[in-house]
């Protein structure tokens, strides 16, 4: 039985003379429950503004401010808080946006109409055009537009560049003496940073536009969709000068917005808390609906390359979802208001039939549209025909996929198993006893396996317990108010709601466990085998196919170059991946190489030679590089051998620096950075009587040699520094540390330099003693050099299109792209990049990191992922049995503040400049790091002041206020 009544949403439309909005549905159902078709604040509307509405109908009987005031300076406020009263006088309100597009469209100058560059946008701004009689350009028309409009981000599409690219784009497609309109109505939804990446904080940009190109831009915000008033209509404009907001009010009516708005607008813009919370909620709410619908899609659309695709960003409201089938998703539309909760079609206003958009609503809401949808046929293609079937026939959907791609398609969604049917299902626990946004660790039947639940906004997931990196507990991890499960160890982050790995240096996915809630009751179903594994390697998730030829090579073995390659291969590449590696063996755990002795490339391989062959790559081991040409996309390597590229990624990783000093070629002296290396260190070390073992270096890799050597040899370590550790962590910590390692036998030469090495007396090619600039003489049988590495981009040093600053480093943007280059990537220790949190440029020589740009960068080329990187800093080191972690980046600091107890080495330091705290150090006191990573990267870390008054990070920032 239907639910609408006749007349019907459509009957509100003159298609004719009006352009198509949805938003109507709500209306015309008897049993409507949440609208899913337009694209508001899943929170809905904040009461303290709607209760301003309400009071301020009681002055209807009097015209609204001409000046609309005081709601306009508010906003302004909200748009510019720190000096809004210089800007306030540029901005305008509207009756919507709606009213402001035509004021905008109707000033500009004749000439042709060009929308953004995406292949559809809101179509409110070409219908203004069309009216007032304008040429109409299409996105990818080579001509300039006299007035351009792009809705960024774009809705429906949810496509969205950042400021350069905005920047980049009006360069090249608005005429000089043009109009621009930027529609940046859905960016605030982008993080409490949104202002920096918004066109409202580039006022020098837009004042010189327009003095040096008569270019007049405009940003327009309608601002129903944020603060959840669709009925108020509340708009703005940012002009480009006074002079251009004078003329707007030239011809707009004094009273466009009426009282009740203005009231609201004024109390709204207010509302912290209720900001705070679109920031933490809307995330975790829309991959919860992704997560969900993708579930659905892998039943119903069963054949591969009938599964749904999912678009938009993930700070979105909403998400443009393609069906892949006209008849589904009209099916999906009937179903959706049949059961009381519309959603939008992407057939009228935007002409794509095969796309449904659906907004991000509550959880329990989304099972009401996902309940409804489980009754859509199944139409798929086998040899080009479609084939309908009834969710009554037994016929299972795998019973209608060609054999040969069912074990794939089983393969790629193994992860989800709820997609699996006669599952065991065990009783586990209470959802009361599980606290809101908390991590717990239970059991499983009498075998006594183990699962992790994860509670957020009321909903609990369930996943593997064990960090898939070094078997971490997870329950003692953090979870973030966006879902993700960081390891307290070494934080490694996963999917509370997939289980997919987000953050290095975990390379495997944890398993995705059905649950089920009846009553109060927690169930779990789970089969054994994926109990016992704990870990979802990857897979391809697509086939790699011999015709395309389509090539990438990746210069560099290591953390980056490894990470970078997975994730292309899950992201969908199917080209050529070609490996160039120095290393004489496939990708390893390299970390463990100072912490361990007596390793083999075997024991700590990232992955088996199989998964590599699966993954079709193809490595070329023992040789380097030794020029790149980015005009003829060509790598020569040292052998002659040149190969072709259509992408490049340069991983090259960092080189043990030597020191320019008499004896540096003498027999047993040596570095570490191979497995090689290592086999020596433990050869020497264990070869006969015990050896003095001198460590030229007191960072953190000869520190660690230190630390596992100790107990076979004498060992001195000489430093630069005051103490070990100095440049990196401060003397306050570098102190304790010494005592450490001095109570553990280590004999320290700190403030000394080296002036030679010195021959041995019973055989003068190899070394017998280190002389430091005093002439003290320190005897050595074996010397390591951990004077730090230096990036391995001297191959490049005849590329003088390549950006390599003083260090080696080389500049990149922020998807890690080489400056002024295209087609070509950096990664890992090499890359340069613009740090977000400070904005200045940082090169971060850490294994995790590696792995997390590798990612980026094979997620960018893949165009799977195309935001800018915006991960912390962590990196940890073993020193005597004690672990110490390190999350952020401070170039500098003024202020080192201590919780605990640093004698103990059971302390958390926080790493000060001003009142920001930029870095966090911790031994003892997990899982501190860990979470300090997650409030830098949401931008909630307590103050350097409320840390001096004994505020811990944990806990100092609500999950959902």
């Amino acid at each position: 039985m239907t639910s609408t009544t006749t007349p019907d949403s459509s009957s509100v439309w003159n298609t004719k003379l009006q352009q198509f909005h949805g938003g109507q549905d709500w209306n015309f159902l008897d049993n409507f429950i949440e609208d899913f078709s337009v694209t508001t604040n899943a929170l809905g509307t904040p009461k303290a503004a709607l209760e301003a509405a309400r009071e301020s109908i009681f002055n209807c009987h009097h015209y609204p401010p001409a000046n609309q005031e005081p709601a306009k300076t508010s906003l302004a406020e909200f748009l510019w808080p720190n000096d809004y009263l210089k800007h306030v006088n540029k901005l305008l309100l509207g009756n919507g946006a709606s009213e402001l597009i035509d004021l905008a469209i109707r000033s500009a100058p004749d000439g042709g109409w060009k929308p953004g560059p995406w292949d559809v946008q809101y179509k409110e701004y070409q219908r203004a055009a069309e009216t007032n009689g304008r040429i109409i350009l299409k996105p990818d028309d080579t001509r300039r537009g006299k007035l351009s409009c792009i809705v960024n981000p774009c809705n429906p599409t949810g496509d969205y560049k950042n400021l350069s690219e905005v920047k980049q784009w009006i360069e090249d497609n608005v005429e000089d003496g043009g109009v621009v309109i930027v529609d940046e109505s859905m960016q605030p939804w982008l993080s409490r940073e949104f202002r920096s990446d918004s066109l409202t904080s580039q006022h020098d940009y837009i004042s010189s536009l327009y003095i040096n190109k008569k270019i007049s831009l405009y940003i327009i915000h309608s601002w129903t969709k944020l603060w959840s008033c669709t009925g108020l209509r509340i708009g703005s404009i940012v002009c480009p000068t006074m002079e251009h907001c004078d003329a707007f009010k030239r011809i707009q009516v004094p009273w466009s917005v009426n009282t009740p708005a203005l009231g609201f607008l004024n109390v709204v813009v207010k509302d912290k808390k209720y900001m705070e919370k679109t920031w933490d909620v809307t995330p975790v709410w829309r991959e919860s609906l992704i997560v969900k619908l993708k579930i659905l899609s892998s039943t119903i659309g069963a054949q591969l390359n009938d599964e749904w695709e999912f678009y938009g960003k993930g700070f979105l409201s909403w998400v443009w979802v393609n069906m892949k089938n006209i008849a589904i998703a009209q099916k999906a539309v009937t179903l959706a208001k049949e059961a009381g909760v519309p959603v939008r079609s992407g057939q009228p206003g935007y002409e794509r039939p095969t796309f449904v958009r659906v907004a991000v609503r509550d959880p329990a809401k989304v099972d009401i549209l996902i309940k409804a949808w489980e009754k859509l046929g199944i139409a798929i293609f086998i040899k080009g025909q479609p084939c309908n079937v009834s969710p009554k026939e037994t016929r299972s959907p795998q019973q209608l996929i060609p054999q040969a791609q069912l074990s794939f398609i089983q393969t790629r969604h193994k992860s989800y198993s709820t997609l699996r049917e006669n599952m065991p299902e065990y009783f586990v626990g209470k959802v009361s006893d599980v606290g809101e946004g908390k991590l717990k660790e239970v059991t499983l039947g009498e075998a006594g396996d183990k699962v992790l639940l994860a509670k957020l906004n009321g909903e609990i997931f369930a996943t593997s317990h064990k960090c898939t990196h070094y078997g971490a507990p997870l329950a003692k991890g953090v979870l973030s108010s966006d879902g993700r499960i960081i390891c307290p160890w070494h934080g490694a982050c996963f999917s509370a709601f997939t289980g997919d790995i987000e953050d290095a240096p975990a390379l495997d996915s944890l398993y995705k466990f059905k649950v089920t809630i009846k009553g109060d009751d927690i169930y779990v179903g789970a089969e054994e085998k994926e109990l016992k594994s704990g870990k979802r390697v990857p897979v391809c998730s697509k086939q790699v196919t011999s015709t395309n030829t389509n090539t990438v090579i990746v210069l560099g073995g290591g953390a980056s170059g490894n990470a970078a390659i997975e994730k292309l291969r899950e992201d969908g590449f199917t080209g050529r991946i070609i490996v160039v590696s120095r290393e004489i063996y496939l990708p390893i755990d390299r970390p463990q190489l100072s912490k361990k002795l007596d390793l083999t490339a075997e024991k700590i391989a990232i992955r088996s030679t199989e998964f590599y062959k699966d993954f079709s790559i193809v490595f070329k081991l023992g040789t380097v590089a030794s020029a790149v040409n980015s005009k003829s996309k060509t790598v020569t390597l040292e052998n002659g051998e040149k190969i072709k590229f259509d992408t490049l990624i340069i991983a090259t990783g960092a080189t043990p620096r030597s020191i320019p000093i008499p004896g540096i070629g003498l027999h047993k002296v040596l570095y570490l950075r191979t497995v090689q290396d290592n086999a020596q260190i433990n050869k020497e070390i264990n070869d006969g009587e015990k050896k003095n073992l001198v460590i030229i270096g007191s960072s953190f890799i000869g520190m660690e040699v230190a630390s596992i050597t100790a107990k076979k040899a004498n060992v001195s370590v000489i430093g630069m520094e005051k103490v070990p550790f100095q440049r990196v962590l401060g003397e306050k910590i570098g102190t304790v540390l010494q005592k450490l390692h001095e109570d553990n036998g280590v004999k320290f030469y700190l403030n000394s330099g080296v002036k030679a090495l010195e021959p041995s007396t019973v055989d003068p090619g190899r070394v017998g003693a280190v002389i430091l600039s005093d002439d003290t003489k320190i005897p050595a049988d074996i010397v390591l050099i951990g004077a730090g590495v230096a990036p391995s981009t001297e191959f490049l040093r005849d590329s003088p299109e390549f950006p390599l600053e003083r260090d080696g480093g080389l500049r990149v943007n922020e998807h890690f792209q080489v400056e002024g280059l295209q087609d070509i990537y950096a990664t890992g220790d090499i890359a340069s990049y613009p740090y977000h949190v400070t904005g200045e440029r940082i090169r971060v020589e850490h294994w995790a990191y590696a792995e997390n740009t590798g990612r980026a960068v094979g997620s960018h080329i893949a165009k799977k992922n195309l935001s800018p990187f915006r991960k912390i800093p962590y990196f940890w080191s073993a020193q005597h049995g004690k672990s110490l972690r390190f999350t952020g980046h401070a170039k500098k600091y003024d202020d080192l503040i201590i919780h605990g107890n640093l004698e103990e080495f059971s302390f958390a330091g926080y790493y000060a400049l001003g009142d920001q705290v930029l870095a966090i150090i911790t031994m003892g006191k997990d899982p501190i790091a860990s979470h300090s990573a997650e409030l830098l990267r949401l931008g909630k870390f307590p103050s350097a002041t409320e840390i001096r008054n004994a505020i811990s990070p944990i806990g100092s920032v609500e999950q959902y206020p």
